[in-house]
């Protein structure tokens, strides 16, 4: 599978961006002023065509960013060590990608995944265990990836960024079927403000309507606890009805919508933003 956007360090900002998703996006900066970084980002912009700029902010810098065509579309309470709230800001360089072909199906979604009550996961079926992850699990995993997702922002085909990702920041989570991995998780951690976003969720087609994501949600919070994680929150596709319902359900709160924001599956898609402070 192939994945033309890239991670790099602009002057020591975190950056992932490409003609994948046609964006920036501004994953984790420096401690330079947000004028600075958004000047660098407009400039990159310009150069790629890029389509959109998004960038995680706090209130400090939310008027900054507004004043110079910022809109927000999330929020997420303390969302930076357990205190400041952040708020998604994005600029859309192409106007065009501000309307979203989909809205009618995301805001159906949405309201059927609110309506939803919350539901402790179930014990699962006899035969299904969760496990975190290791070095030898990584063949298995990108074949998984390979098969549930056409396309994805993030090159989780490709081993190595598996055991690099592995080995620094993110802890993957299985679910077996005996000895057969049926389905992915991951943690994503930030060790600077102490979040980490629930992600990468991948369950092969077979081993679909048992529950398994919200089972293994439930596990990673429980590890993240342990570790002291204050605020858990995840970007899911927006016209997923199962994903959205399972973060519902599991008692996390809606920040917001990102609009044709992440190449997924072969195309651009409006994302929702979930999020629980621990």
């Amino acid at each position: 599978m192939e994945n033309r956007d890239v991670i790099e360090c602009i002057n020591g900002s975190i950056i992932h961006h490409g003609k994948d998703s046609n964006r920036i996006y501004l994953m984790e900066k420096n401690d330079d002023t947000i004028k600075n970084i958004t000047d660098e980002l407009e400039i990159l912009a310009n150069i790629k065509e890029y389509e959109k700029i998004i960038l995680k902010c706090e209130e400090k810098d939310r008027e900054y960013c507004l004043e110079n065509g910022y809109i927000e579309e999330a929020e997420i309470p303390r969302f930076f060590n357990g205190k400041n709230k952040c708020y998604i800001m994005s600029k859309f360089i192409n106007k065009k990608r501000e309307a979203s072909s989909q809205l009618e199906q995301i805001i159906e979604v949405l309201f059927k995944a609110k309506a939803k009550p919350l539901i402790d996961a179930k014990q699962m079926e006899k035969g299904y265990d969760i496990r975190i992850l290791k070095e030898e699990h990584i063949e298995k995993m990108t074949k998984i990836y390979g098969e549930v997702f056409a396309s994805y922002p993030f090159p989780i085909y490709d081993s190595k960024y598996i055991l690099k990702t592995m080995q620094e920041n993110i802890i993957y989570f299985g679910v077996f079927y005996k000895s057969e991995l049926a389905g992915i998780a991951s943690c994503e951690i930030s060790s600077k403000y102490n979040n980490a976003e629930m992600t990468d969720f991948a369950i092969l087609n077979k081993h679909r309507g048992k529950g398994l994501a919200k089972a293994m949600l439930k596990e990673m919070e429980d590890e993240m606890i342990r570790r002291d994680i204050k605020t858990l929150y995840t970007i899911a596709r927006a016209i997923s009805l199962a994903m959205n319902c399972t973060f519902s359900e599991s008692g996390y709160l809606f920040g917001g919508t990102l609009i044709n924001n992440t190449q997924i599956s072969g195309g651009i898609e409006s994302m929702n933003v979930w999020y629980k402070n621990l």
